[in-house]
Order: C-alpha cells, then structure tokens, then sequence
C-alpha cells in the first residue's frame, strides 16, 4: 500500500533541448571535455508526477521499462537531494517519457533538473539556487542547464550558462530510432576536439538573434562520427536536407532538427518516412 499523501502532489513538464551548434575546443586532464553550445529549450515535453510520501522512501512507481529504477536519473536525483538537504521525506516518482532516450535531446537531465527543483519545493528543503546547480552538475553535464532552461551559450564542461536573445523559431525534429550512447561518442579518436574559442566573438554580436547558427560556421563535433557508424542518421539527414534545406544533429546523437516555417512544416512532417518518428516543435522561453 502507497504511503503517498494525495495532497501533496506536484505534476509539471520538463522540456528537450536542441543544440544550435556543439564545438569542442579541448580535453581536460580529468577526461572531461571543455565545450561551446548554444542550448535551446524546445516544446517536446516528459511529464512527472511527484507525491510526497511520510515513510522516507524514494520509489518510481512507473517510468521507462528499459531504465531500471535506480538507474534512472530521477531517482538519483530525489536521493541526491534527500542526503543533500537531510530530509525524512519520501517520494513517488510517476514519470512519463515521450522524449527518447539516446537522442541528444536531453531528456534524462531534463527530468533530473526538474526533480531537484520542484522536491525542493515539495520536500521544503530550501536549499538556493547555487546549491541546487552543484547537485546538477553532480548528476550530469547537462542537468544544470535545465535549472533554467532558455537559450543559453554554454561553455566549459556545461556548467558555465549565459543566458542569450534569440529570435523565437520553430523546428522539426527527426529521430531516426536508433541510438547514441554519450560515452562512447566522447571516448572516439575520431572525435575533434580542437575547435577554435567562438564565445568572445559569439557574445558580442550586435545582431545575436537573427545569427544563423545552422550556417557552415557552426556545426557539431558529433555530427560527422554519427553519420558514419549510423546509416540511419545519415539517410534522415540527407532527406531532412532535401526537405528543409537545413538539418544539424542534436548532442552526441541520435536525433537532427532542421529549422522551418510554420507554413510548410506540417506538409514536410507529413512526409516523414514511417520508421522515423518526428515532432514538429518551437523555442520556448524556459524548461
């Protein structure tokens, strides 16, 4: 029988991100990768449900079956919070995935950002932003990011955030159903990790919103390594190409994202091949 108490209770949305570009300008002495990014929260959502709960324990009532529950990042980070703040409340974790894993779309972190923020609310930790971004960081590269969420120009392991104004803009998203482990994409030899600094030059552009980061001069340092062990990936970006003129990988992999008009973009999504899914989504303000 649930310990929940049904009254206290948080339901909320965490949002995907799409990179615009991800360089990589060099590897630290701890195996880490120094990086630059423009992170852009996008509307493809997973929902959570949080029930607060008197007998201290932290349980995925229902989530991914292919994610063991203490595998998963939103209990991870109801566990990281419970140490952190000494807490004798529980939780249920209802969590509900429509984000897919192994995309580059962020999902995972998402859900783990929104985690530590609304039980901090639900749990009455009180603990301050500052704290909660260490606690972040401690999960993932990512996770700090989704404290916030926006657009933000990210740089060292994706910690230091700068939030940026960008012109609002629509996007179709392709997931070509296969996926892009993290791990092994950053460990490849083949990776390039000597892109040149942008940030200075990026930041203080005057025209920064109407900057096409889809252009030659950005790109992402996964891109070429993705195309090459994934078929799969390769076809979607061609066809996505074909389509809209433009496509860009998202993180290390496996999902790619083109940007379109309003106007056509439910015609091209229309003509998505069956054995990719697709979303055709916008930027949206914060996570």
């Amino acid at each position: 029988m649930s310990q929940a108490s049904d009254e206290c209770s948080v339901h909320f949305r965490c949002a995907a991100k799409i990179n615009l570009f991800l360089h990589i300008t060099g590897r630290l002495e701890n195996g880490y990768h120094s990086l630059e990014s423009i992170f852009r929260s996008v509307s493809l959502f997973d929902e959570i449900t949080l029930t607060r709960r008197t007998d201290g324990k932290i349980v995925r009532s229902f989530g991914p079956e292919s994610v063991a529950a203490e595998d998963d990042l939103t209990v991870r980070a109801a566990r990281l919070l419970q140490a952190a703040s000494g807490t004798a409340w529980g939780v249920d974790i209802h969590l509900i995935k429509r984000i897919p894993m192994g995309a580059g779309l962020g999902g995972g972190s998402s859900n783990a950002a929104g985690v530590l923020q609304h039980l901090n609310q639900l749990w009455g930790c009180k603990l301050k932003h500052t704290a909660l971004h260490q606690l972040a960081l401690g999960l993932g590269a990512d996770v700090p990011f989704f404290l916030s969420g926006g657009d933000q120009f990210v740089q060292g392991i994706g910690e230091q955030l700068a939030p940026i104004a960008l012109a609002h803009a629509h996007y179709l998203i392709i997931f070509p159903r296969v996926q892009c482990p993290t791990g092994p994409m950053f460990q490849s030899v083949r990776l390039n990790r000597s892109s040149a600094p942008l940030a200075a030059e990026v930041l203080a552009a005057e025209e920064l919103a109407q900057q096409d980061f889809l252009s030659d001069r950005f790109s992402n340092a996964f891109e070429a390594l993705a195309l090459e062990q994934h078929p799969e990936i390769a076809d979607a970006k061609r066809w996505l190409m074909q389509q809209a003129g433009n496509a860009r990988l998202s993180g290390s992999g496996s999902a790619l994202f083109a940007e379109v008009s309003e106007v056509c973009a439910q015609e091209i999504q229309a003509r998505c091949p069956l054995r990719w899914q697709s979303w055709f989504v916008h930027s949206t303000a914060a996570s």
